[in-house]
């Protein structure tokens, strides 16, 4: 805008307007000058939001692959819920192997947050359901299997579980609802 006026000072104080034609030139030169600016400034204006647009889909571009995104349709719901069974049907070998033949409790439950993080971030607050299910098994089997031990280490880890998928849920909920607005 600055630039734009001093144009016009320029023009007006460097020259003596003799009749209404050099004037009216000069005010279309100047009308040339600002369609030219504004122009200018459309296109910058346009190439940042390009930029700023490219930059937000590079950020978002990892969770978009967590989340399947780039699979059609209901194909991508069967993928979800077939390496979703995967890894409850792993979850169940690994208690039962491990509480069933070996007797010990282990470190093997901190694998089972890698189907509720991804149930979280799949369903949203929905995922909850998967991180209920690990930790009912993980309690039920410490019932069956291990009935000398004590239970509070997995009573603390199925809680763990609950409150990792609400936290994860939740915050995928707010993703989801800023992609929207997005």
């Amino acid at each position: 805008m600055l630039m734009r006026r001093n144009l016009w000072l320029y023009a007006e104080f460097q020259g003596v307007f003799i009749s209404v034609l050099e004037k009216t030139q000069a005010v279309e030169s100047l009308n040339r000058t600002i369609l030219l600016f504004d122009y200018v400034s459309h296109q910058v204006v346009e190439k940042y939001q390009d930029l700023i647009i490219g930059s937000v889909e590079r950020r978002i571009g990892a969770i978009k692959t967590l989340m399947m995104k780039g699979l059609i349709g209901t194909k991508k719901n069967i993928y979800k819920f077939g390496l979703m069974a995967i890894f409850l049907l792993i979850a169940c070998i690994l208690t039962y192997h491990n509480h069933a033949t070996l007797k010990s409790e282990g470190l093997f439950t901190h694998l089972f947050y890698i189907p509720i993080i991804l149930a979280s971030i799949w369903w949203g607050k929905r995922g909850i359901f998967v991180a209920i299910f690990l930790g009912v098994l993980i309690l039920a089997s410490h019932l069956l299997f291990l009935t000398g031990m004590n239970i509070l280490d997995d009573v603390i880890r199925a809680g763990m579980f609950i409150i990792i998928g609400s936290v994860i849920g939740w915050l995928m909920e707010g993703i989801k609802k800023v992609e929207e607005m997005y």
